[in-house]
């Protein structure tokens, strides 16, 4: 019984194990990667991938301030992202070509849709 036993939990602990090791990338590498996409995918000139880190930088202070205010209740934080966020991509939309605005939201889906699609490790 006790041999039974050990051999469960082993065989659970290299499942465990094995699924963690199939864990997404963390969130900060998958940025990198949708900046560098967007960079390269998107053709900037050299002016444009200056503006755009400008808005970056100027969003993600914004953005910073809002989450440290402890005076607001999540729900309100929640809401002033969303503004800060759609104001973002306005000012991103302001310095980018029609084409590139097109690309910009087929870049922007994929990256909302592999976000929100799960994978699970288990393959059929």
């Amino acid at each position: 019984m006790k041999k039974l036993l050990a051999i469960t939990l082993l065989i659970v602990g290299f499942a465990i194990t094995s699924i963690a090791q199939q864990a997404p990338l963390p969130q900060k590498q998958n940025k990198k990667e949708v900046k560098k996409k967007m960079k390269d995918e998107l053709n900037l000139s050299k002016e444009q991938a200056k503006q755009l880190k400008r808005i970056n930088v100027e969003f993600k202070d914004k953005a910073r301030t809002i989450k440290e205010n402890n005076s607001l209740t999540r729900e309100q934080k929640k809401v002033q992202l969303k503004t800060l966020h759609k104001e973002r991509i306005a000012k991103v939309n302001t310095i980018l070509t029609p084409e590139q605005q097109q690309k910009f939201n087929e870049i922007k889906r994929a990256a909302h849709n592999k976000k929100s699609s799960p994978t699970t490790g288990i393959s059929s």
